[in-house]
């Protein structure tokens, strides 16, 4: 029913005009796993994460690599585990972790230490890049985009997520075998839009998982070449 209503909201409401995001915006992307004991404190750390003139938007990417311990993390995809591997390649780090934590491409901490997160976000340099959402059109399957960016450097890339708001699981082997765990902003699919400043595109929705609420919410950011500084970024519900 929902998907019904957001559907026929957005054929009678054909352009949604997004606010222009603020410049100073900061991405902050957690890598993290339920089969791994040492992510529920960066779980929960993640929603909480604000800062003083900043708009802070986060994302909950999950790996694959710890799903050989017994848990098939629903939500662990192949595209994060890439994504956390070439910022290693980026920082010149011999290893990749979990719960980890990158700041707007360029810094990164231990997901569970609110102290280093919070210096690494206040640290970020404001740029003149903007990012708006022009238009939204959804189907229970599909979702039309029209964005509009400017101030970005040449070869700029732009990147649509669909993120999952909430999402909870009942864990019942692994590390974390027997606890209940929450998640934010669950990244499930990573589209890259290309250089254009300006453009249309139809990404595919995923399903959404068994026994999860269905309120999501769609993040675009513009990144700098080969996982390079997030320039500014913005979100619009879905």
């Amino acid at each position: 029913m929902r998907h019904l209503l957001l559907t026929l909201t957005l054929l009678l409401t054909p352009t949604i005009r997004a606010a222009e995001t603020p410049k100073s915006v900061v991405l902050v992307e957690l890598f993290t796993s339920e089969g791994c004991s040492s992510c529920p404190p960066a779980d929960t750390l993640l929603p909480t994460l604000t800062a003083r003139n900043r708009l802070v938007l986060t994302l909950s990417e999950h790996v694959t690599y710890w799903n050989y311990l017994g848990w098939q993390d629903p939500f662990s995809a192949d595209q994060w585990t890439q994504r956390q591997q070439a910022y290693a390649g980026r920082m010149r780090s011999s290893d990749t972790y979990t719960p980890q934590v990158v700041i707007n491409g360029t810094a990164q901490a231990l997901g569970s230490d609110p102290r280093a997160i919070q210096r690494a976000i206040a640290d970020q340099p404001i740029t003149d890049a903007t990012l708006t959402i022009q238009s939204l059109a959804a189907t229970p399957t599909h979702l039309t985009l029209t964005w509009l960016a400017s101030a970005l450097p040449p070869g700029t890339q732009l990147f649509a997520v669909i993120a999952d708001d909430r999402a909870s699981t009942q864990v019942q082997r692994g590390e974390n075998g027997g606890r209940t765990l929450t998640h934010v902003n669950v990244a499930r699919t990573l589209t890259n839009l290309g250089t254009a400043a300006t453009g249309t595109t139809t990404l595919v929705i995923p399903p959404i998982l068994p026994g999860q609420p269905p309120a999501r919410h769609l993040i675009l950011f513009a990144q700098s070449p080969n996982h390079g500084q997030i320039l500014t970024a913005t979100t619009h519900p879905l």
